[in-house]
């Protein structure tokens, strides 16, 4: 059975998120209401940036959603550096476990505008 280098390409994608959901499940689990600040703006924020990226994993899984997905996944780490710098104190290990995903969600975007431009274009 041959898989083509697309099909591979998404695959491991997908499972490299997989991995980063689990293992920032477990980490948000471990850490039910982390102690970055006192504010509860950031304590809400770590909430809402765990249901964007489950968000951005949900659309990595549909067909021809990639593209919106890596953008989920690339706003996702977008906020959580400038909530790392202006928020939370002591983000330092947040922001620097962040960076793969983050890279992955700029990964996906470029799957989908390769596979977008190789329909025009029939290349890749």
């Amino acid at each position: 059975m041959k898989i083509n280098f697309q099909k591979k390409s998404l695959v491991t994608l997908r499972i490299l998120l997989t991995i980063s959901v689990f293992f920032y499940t477990i980490i948000f689990i471990g850490e039910a209401t982390p102690p970055f600040s006192e504010s509860l703006f950031g304590i809400i924020m770590v909430y809402v940036l765990f249901l964007i990226f489950l968000i951005g994993y949900f659309f990595a899984w549909k067909d021809k959603k990639q593209m919106l997905s890596g953008i989920i996944i690339t706003s996702w780490y977008v906020l959580l550096l400038i909530l790392g710098f202006f928020v939370w104190t002591n983000a330092g290990m947040v922001i620097g476990l962040g960076f793969p995903v983050g890279i992955l969600g700029v990964l996906l975007i470029i799957y989908s505008y390769l596979i977008k431009t190789k329909k025009k274009n029939n290349y890749f």
